[in-house]
């Protein structure tokens, strides 16, 4: 008896007296005529970024329902009914996946669909250009740097200035009711053969809590030249801060609008990547408009030295795990790596 396999049913009629057996060929790919997967392939994803992709489908009878058939997708994603591919890859490399898309009247069709994780950019690297570091802790060492120049804090105008428990370990109590500076190197330490600000770019990272904001504004730290060419960041009687850079002709700023607390610990970074200036508080960044300038513009000299809150004595505040990167402006997983969801991260990070 002969047998005729076919992909798909058709009608023989009548052939002669003999029987003739007709089965019908597996089809594993579905009717794709009827109802398909109208993507070609998933667009590229990034390891440890997040990624989304929701898979159409056409023809057929909505609504349609997606599952996946074989492939292996990559740790830290799931595929959905809806045809969604979401999550954050762990993994890279390629992914071959065979989609399955059926519509409401049973209709099918299986599609391989490649997707592409990246490798991404290189881990965050926060000792890359790190110049300095200061923990403020108890002891002798309270005014000497972890990191960095090797150069001690100087304490001007005689004022006290005590350690207390901070943000990572002690903090330094700025809240002595005279007029005060905290250098924060000696006179030769920040100069112009050590903190170049090359390229224009550098970044400044620290914590900060008010007990008591200012009846006027004040300075956080900054170079003691503001006047064009300093760089200063300081808070108004309301808690908003403000990042000031000056370009030796006149002084640009940003500012980060939602006033701070009191009580409450604060990460504040800003800076210069190179063009614009930066503020960003906890994980709120504000980008500024650009400065134009030469590197000069921005170096501290032994006559306008780093210092923290100079001469004013109108807030209180603790500051802990100050940080400063010659050379460049931190990237913004560096910043999230630093911020370390809201507990912080101290050298050696």
């Amino acid at each position: 008896m002969p047998t005729i396999v076919l992909d798909e049913w058709i009608d023989l009629g009548v052939i002669g007296c003999r029987s003739i057996t007709v089965t019908q060929k597996r089809n594993t790919s579905g009717n794709c005529q009827v109802v398909t997967i109208t993507d070609a392939e998933f667009p590229q994803a990034t390891k440890d970024e997040a990624y989304s992709h929701l898979l159409t489908a056409a023809g057929g009878t909505a609504p349609y329902t997606f599952s996946l058939v074989s492939g292996t997708l990559p740790t830290g994603t799931t595929f959905s009914g809806l045809g969604l591919l979401s999550g954050t890859p762990t993994d890279f490399g390629d992914f071959t996946l065979t989609i399955r898309v059926e519509d409401s009247a049973g209709n099918f069709c299986q599609k391989v669909i490649s997707l592409n994780v990246d490798e991404g950019a290189a881990p965050p690297d926060l000792l890359d250009s790190l110049y300095a570091v200061w923990h403020f802790e108890s002891g002798t060492d309270i005014f000497t740097p972890d990191f960095g120049v090797a150069a001690s804090i100087l304490l001007a105008d005689g004022a006290a200035t005590t350690v207390s428990a901070g943000k990572l370990g002690n903090a330094v109590n700025i809240n002595d009711g005279t007029a005060f500076s905290l250098f924060l190197a000696d006179f030769s330490g920040f100069d112009n053969t050590s903190f170049t600000f090359a390229s224009g770019m550098f970044t400044f990272s620290m914590w900060v809590k008010y007990s008591l904001m200012p009846g006027s504004d004040e300075i956080i730290f900054g170079r003691s030249n503001f006047a064009t060419s300093g760089f200063y960041l300081s808070i108004d009687s309301s808690g908003v801060l403000t990042f000031f850079l000056g370009n030796g002709a006149g002084l640009t700023s940003v500012a980060w609008g939602t006033p701070l607390v009191t009580g409450n610990w604060y990460e504040i970074i800003c800076g210069r990547d190179g063009s614009n200036i930066w503020i960003q508080v906890n994980t709120d960044s504000v980008l500024g408009t650009a400065v134009s300038a030469a590197s000069a513009a921005f170096q501290t000299t032994a006559s306008a030295p780093l210092q923290v809150r100079p001469n004013f004595p109108n807030g209180r505040f603790q500051l802990d795990e100050f940080d400063a990167w010659d050379g460049r402006f931190l990237s913004l997983a560096e910043r999230t790596l630093l911020w370390n969801s809201g507990t912080g991260l101290a050298y050696p990070f």
